[in-house]
C-alpha cells in the first residue's frame, strides 16, 4: 500500500516600517503532515507584531495572527485523494 505524505513549505517574508529592522524566524522552515491528516507546530520568533496567510484552504493554522513568540500549529485535512499536495503558509512582519 502506498503512503502519501501531505508537505507543507513555510516561507518567511521580512518586511518593516521601523528604523530597525525586525525579523522574524519561523523553525523549522518545512514540514510534512501524513496524507490522514493532523497536525505539527512550529515557533515563530519575532520582535514585533505578525500576521499568516496560507495559500490553500485545505489546511489551517492555530493562530493567524501574533505579537513576539509564538508556536502555530498547522492542521490539515485527510488527503483522500492520494495526490501529494504542497501550500506556502507565509509570515509577515505587521497586520496586512
Amino acid at each position: 500500500m502506498k503512503r502519501f505524505v501531505t508537505a507543507l513549505f513555510v516561507a518567511v517574508l521580512a518586511l518593516s516600517c521601523a528604523k530597525t529592522p525586525t525579523t522574524i524566524v519561523v523553525s523549522p522552515s518545512e514540514i510534512e503532515i501524513p496524507a490522514y491528516g493532523g497536525g505539527t507546530s512550529v515557533s515563530v520568533r519575532c520582535e514585533g507584531s505578525w500576521t499568516l496567510k496560507i495559500a490553500d484552504r485545505w489546511c489551517t493554522s492555530s493562530q493567524s495572527a501574533g505579537r513576539g513568540n509564538s508556536t502555530v500549529t498547522f492542521r490539515a485535512e485527510s488527503n483522500i485523494g492520494g495526490d501529494l499536495r504542497t501550500t506556502v503558509a507565509t509570515f509577515y512582519i505587521g497586520s496586512t
